[in-house]
């Protein structure tokens, strides 16, 4: 009797479990979006802070940055959904999947730091015209 419901037993609760975690991720994802945007706001105030001249909105904006990027980190995407697959599908080990994960963030931080350092050789600007355009532009939109 069980070899013939418990496969759609276990359907049903598997289904379940992926709704009720949707709900969580979700809850999570909207706090996490909260929390960018706080973090944004102390980014934009220690970009006026530096125009204005005051040397401590630099380490505030360096802190800003790093207290962002971790909950930029727990939104979607970063490839959080494709190594938990991997890690299902082959059976990785903890060892295993924490390499990659590893792996995978200082790629994307490496992609990130060359883009704009890119940018930066080529458009030949300076970190005051940087500021300029990040309080011009990326302020008003966040």
């Amino acid at each position: 009797m069980w070899l013939r419901f418990g496969p759609i037993v276990l359907c049903i609760f598997a289904a379940g479990a992926a709704a009720w975690s949707f709900v969580q991720w979700f809850d999570i994802q909207q706090w996490a979006a909260g929390e960018q945007r706080t973090f944004q706001n102390a980014m934009a105030g220690a970009l006026r802070g530096i125009q204005a001249g005051d040397p401590r909105a630099v380490w505030t904006l360096c802190s800003a940055t790093a207290a962002y990027g971790f909950f930029h980190a727990l939104g979607p995407g970063h490839g959080k959904v494709l190594i938990g697959g991997a890690a299902l599908a082959s059976g990785a080990t903890l060892k295993r999947l924490s390499i990659l994960t590893v792996l995978s963030s200082l790629a994307q931080a490496a992609t990130a730091i060359l883009l704009v350092g890119g940018l930066y050789f080529v458009l030949q600007i300076g970190s005051a015209d940087l500021a300029d355009l990040t309080e011009a532009w990326l302020a008003p939109a966040s």
